[in-house]
């Protein structure tokens, strides 16, 4: 199980004692800013690790602009940012979470080991084609640290076109959810 933000607490919600977590085996990963309340302890647990979990952000290009993602983990871990199409929720031995991209249409972008305040980043260049406005371009990191293969979230980055009467983009925004749902 992997708790990766908000607060766990072994209350339900009509105050009365419940168990947000309970297990004599097995291995909790917990954040360090989850705050654990009302009586949960690690020894309710089979073991405990505490470590923050990978994130990666990215941002949306324009045509003949650039793609960006950075990815944030513990410092020292060992960073693979890929970047791809979308494609089929795959699951992969010994890594903890899935990969949500195309395996035959994603590539390792940037390769490094996180330093402070130094974050693992990629850029991917958008040629100037109009063919690619509203294309959707998929950033993921697995990073290999002391708790082992571990993915981020999926980023969802479009490719956009700045309207010419306007100040908005086109395509407009989707949820990462609904655009991967769609298979747009």
């Amino acid at each position: 199980m992997h708790v990766r933000s908000g607060t766990v607490s072994s209350l339900d919600p009509s105050g009365s004692l419940g168990w947000a977590i309970l297990s004599t085996s097995g291995l909790v990963i917990v954040d360090p800013s989850v705050a654990l309340l009302a009586g949960v302890s690690p020894a309710t647990f089979g073991s405990v690790a505490y470590e923050s979990s990978p994130e990666v952000s990215s941002s949306t290009g324009v045509l003949g602009g650039t793609l960006q993602a950075t990815v944030a983990t513990t410092n020292g871990g060992l960073v693979a940012l890929l970047v791809g199409a979308p494609g089929p929720v795959i699951r992969v031995a010994a890594v903890d979470a899935p990969v949500w991209m195309d395996p035959a249409q994603m590539v390792v972008q940037a390769l490094g080991v996180q330093q402070v305040g130094v974050p693992v980043s990629g850029v991917a260049a958008v040629p100037n084609q109009p063919s690619l406005r509203g294309a959707v371009v998929v950033w993921q990191a697995v990073t290999l640290g002391a708790l082992g293969l571990r993915a981020t979230s999926a980023s969802v980055a479009f490719v956009q076109q700045r309207l010419l009467s306007g100040s908005g983009f086109w395509p407009p925004a989707q949820s990462a959810h609904q655009c991967l749902e769609s298979g747009r």
